[in-house]
């Protein structure tokens, strides 16, 4: 997708350099790309330099004027050898129909995001009849399918497992007196729905962010009605705060309690909507609604807090992370519809938490490369994003910044060992020969689970140019990761693949992918970005 801003002066959906050159063109001076472009909504400024410059498809529609513009040029994207520009568009738009079956068996499906009717009217169709369908999407199914992918998502970032004491995760059948406390804990007031098809609200609990990708719930469990479920299940009782700022009850029912769950939140979205003084982006790092005083309150009481986290992104923990009191720490992220039981699964142990996070978790926000530009500065504003590929992980390895939490990063209920003396790398192949997207070399190492439960592990891999002690280029950089399911006490051999775009770097001078020659990549297998087990070497031809 093309985007609305403007690179280099040119907007994105009409720049040839970005789309038809860089992103369509072969190798060495592209991606060698073989889908198709769409613009934004309403991104397409022009119809005569968007089609040129490689645009395939356009949202939401502009009666035919960018095709029609498509049609008297020639094609020179390269998905045909003969023809015109609008060849390549259908070409591009129907390889991607048929490669994903869409051709066979495909049922009718609503095509209306504005009107929830049955029947309507689209004037630019010249469609008069359903513009709904209903089709379900196997509820069971699609139930058991969401549950499981928030639970997988889901981050362990700190257990602390006090000895002669229920304290942290999982929760036991030891833990009797329940204490929930935080409006993310609880339903949105006004039903899932309330917040409009965008989502535009955060009351109750977070289950996605707002904006354009955001949906309609067909039922939405919030994590009191699933924990209130567990607890009854097992003999337990559940007292719960709802109430952010209720500080004199919160204290009084977080005391005396076997485990204390305290939800706080951080939510962000497009900048169509300013929700609780956030205009798209958040305007800091900190939990939303005071969330840390909400914690530490908390845990002024209970011996047993355990942290739950809905939020977009990272936040910043320094004010409780480190309480001896804060037992755990579960980034549960966005989890959709089956919020509360997925999350259920994880806190009592039905699934082993095995997700990484897919960012830094730094001590202040000053430790982050960037920051929201918010200030009015004309009506085009310029970035120069002089921190060039250094953001996140890569900023943090690049200053010797110590996170609070590394990229990657994320515990399990059970262990697990990387056995280094097994690293090994397959001979590279000629660079020659072997296409940019295609398998250069292997990299393979053998996993252990040590514990004693059933667990998944996601090794990550890391790849180091020869230059990487250059100001500007990164310490090391994720090539490939692998989840795998080991039982207790298994050993299993992992491999990556290594791609030869996955060595490339961009030359800017010359404007062309080069793969450094005759000097040595340092390669490691590791747990995060920090927690690096074992370390190869690979020299190329």
């Amino acid at each position: 997708m093309c985007a609305y801003q403007q690179v280099n002066d040119t907007y994105s959906c009409e720049s040839i350099p970005l789309l038809r050159e860089h992103l369509k063109g072969p190798f060495p001076k592209g991606l060698g790309f073989r889908g198709f472009v769409v613009t934004d909504w309403f991104a397409a400024a022009g119809p005569v330099p968007a089609a040129e410059a490689g645009v395939d498809m356009v949202m939401p529609g502009d009666l035919g004027a960018v095709a029609l513009a498509a049609g008297g040029m020639p094609a020179s994207d390269g998905a045909v050898e003969e023809g015109s520009r609008l060849d390549e568009m259908v070409i591009r738009i129907l390889a991607a129909w048929y490669k994903l079956g869409q051709d066979k068996g495909w049922p009718d499906t609503s095509f209306s995001s504005w009107n929830s009717a049955d029947f309507g009217i689209f004037l630019d169709r010249f469609y008069i009849g359903i513009i709904n369908h209903r089709v379900p999407a196997n509820p069971p199914l699609h139930a058991e399918i969401v549950r499981r992918i928030a639970a997988e998502g889901t981050v362990l970032l700190k257990n602390t497992r006090k000895a002669g004491t229920p304290g942290g995760l999982p929760l036991s059948s030891a833990i009797k007196r329940i204490g929930v406390f935080g409006s993310d804990a609880g339903p949105i007031p006004d039903g899932p729905n309330s917040c409009g098809s965008f989502g535009k609200c955060a009351h109750g609990t977070l289950p996605v962010g707002w904006g354009s990708g955001a949906g309609t719930f067909e039922y939405l469990v919030d994590p009191l009605q699933a924990i209130t479920a567990q607890a009854t299940s097992t003999g337990a009782t559940v007292e719960s705060v709802l109430d952010d700022y209720a500080y004199p009850e919160i204290r009084q029912k977080s005391a005396n309690k076997d485990a204390c769950l305290v939800f706080v939140k951080s939510n962000s979205g497009e900048g169509l909507a300013n929700v609780e003084g956030n205009v798209g982006d958040r305007n800091n790092m900190t939990a939303w609604r005071d969330g840390d005083t909400l914690i530490t309150t908390v845990a002024s009481t209970c011996a047993n807090t355990i942290v739950v986290v809905h939020s977009v992104g990272p936040i910043l923990m320094e004010r409780w992370i480190e309480n001896p009191n804060v037992t755990a720490v579960v980034m549960a992220h966005l989890p959709g519809q089956e919020s509360g039981n997925s999350l259920v699964d994880v806190l009592w142990g039905a699934v082993n938490p095995s997700g990484k996070l897919p960012y830094t978790i730094g001590k202040n926000e000053s430790d982050y490369c960037c920051s929201v530009r918010s200030a009015y500065t004309g009506p085009q504003p310029h970035q120069a994003f002089s921190e060039g590929l250094l953001i996140d992980y890569l900023w943090f390895d690049k200053h010797s910044i110590v996170p609070r939490f590394p990229f990657g990063s994320g515990l399990s209920y059970t262990n697990f060992t990387y056995h280094s003396s097994s690293l090994s790398i397959s001979t590279p192949k000629s660079l020659s020969v072997t296409g940019f997207h295609d398998t250069l070399f292997t990299v393979s190492i053998d996993i252990s689970n040590t514990g004693d439960l059933d667990g998944k592990e996601v090794a990550q891999l890391y790849v180091a140019l020869p230059d990487a002690d250059r100001p500007e280029n990164p310490v090391r950089q994720l090539r490939g990761f692998e989840k795998v399911v080991l039982k207790a006490g298994e050993r299993k051999r992992v491999e990556f693949p290594v791609r030869k775009r996955d060595v490339a770097y961009w030359n800017v001078g010359a404007q062309e992918w080069r793969v450094v020659t005759g000097s040595e990549y340092k390669v490691w297998v590791g747990a995060s970005s920090r927690q690096l087990m074992a370390e190869g070497r690979v020299r190329f031809a």
